[in-house]
């Protein structure tokens, strides 16, 4: 072969997977989604996996001679210049396409803070096992079956392993019994509000600087560690340069400070919630 048209063969093979790979992710950043991510049907609330995003749009998609974004519940989406995403099932034995605005990322994810949807209680999700709840046993107990999660239909969902506050023992729920935590807003009997003594009494009037820098300490160490001196941000786990954070504030404000107010944070994510530039 002559030297020449092997090296443009090669030139041009080149240019040709490149231009592939510029297409294949100009698709992953208009989905949203990427394969291998973890997400949700956002109509049915089943979990999946993304395995690839097709080179064809929802409205060029038949499935039994219907386009894709006018299939069964899709109709209820703006979803036909949608890229077509194909995922399978959280067993992983059935295959699924969906146009890709049906897709929601998920929001129980390691290192968040989430609430138990039945008791209330806080907890920090510590790892996502993705296997099925159904076929996950507690003491010989399917886990679908342990306590409250028999009033839930979560035999598809997922596994998060999470510790509640002050305890390093890590208990399983099934996603659908986890919520995201939101900041807490002000609350309206803020001033009225019973308090018991060990919270934080920082601001209170008429109390001398050496008292108010040992209850000041006292609380830092309190919080800390109940938050297992780890810092609380959605997606961070750094345990140097801890600070406790105010969840609310208000610069005039007197009386006791419930210890919910509070959360341990390092300190570049403290520095990011006050908007300080690092």
């Amino acid at each position: 072969m002559n030297p020449l048209n092997y090296v443009s063969n090669f030139v041009s093979s080149i240019a040709g997977a490149y231009r592939e790979w510029v297409q294949k992710q100009r698709r992953i950043r208009e989905a949203g989604v990427r394969p291998g991510q973890k997400v949700q049907d956002g109509l049915t609330g089943d979990f999946l996996q993304v395995s690839q995003i097709r080179d064809e749009k929802a409205r060029e998609r038949m499935i039994e001679d219907v386009p894709l974004n006018v299939h069964e519940a899709n109709d209820k989406l703006d979803c036909a210049s949608d890229w077509t995403v194909e995922c399978i099932d959280s067993t992983g034995e059935h295959s699924y396409i969906f146009p890709a605005s049906r897709l929601k990322k998920l929001k129980i994810k390691r290192g968040k803070i989430v609430r138990d949807r039945f008791t209330g209680e806080t907890l920090k999700v510590r790892r996502i096992r993705y296997e099925v709840a159904q076929n996950v046993l507690v003491d010989g107990t399917p886990l679908v079956d342990v306590g409250l999660n028999n009033k839930l239909d979560c035999g598809d969902d997922w596994i998060a392993e999470c510790t509640y506050y002050g305890s390093k023992e890590r208990h399983q729920f099934p996603f659908s019994r986890l919520a995201p935590e939101r900041i807490p807003t002000r609350p309206e009997s803020w001033k009225e509000e019973i308090i018991n003594t060990q919270d934080c009494y920082s601001c209170k009037e008429g109390v001398k600087d050496s008292e108010r820098n040992a209850a000041c300490q006292n609380c830092r160490d309190r919080i800390k560690q109940r938050d297992e001196y780890e810092c609380q941000q959605e997606g961070c786990s750094s345990t140097s340069k801890l600070h406790v954070h105010h969840l609310y504030y208000e610069p005039n404000m007197t009386g006791l400070i419930p210890d919910q107010n509070l959360i341990t944070l390092c300190e570049s994510c403290h520095a990011d919630r006050h908007g300080i530039p690092e």
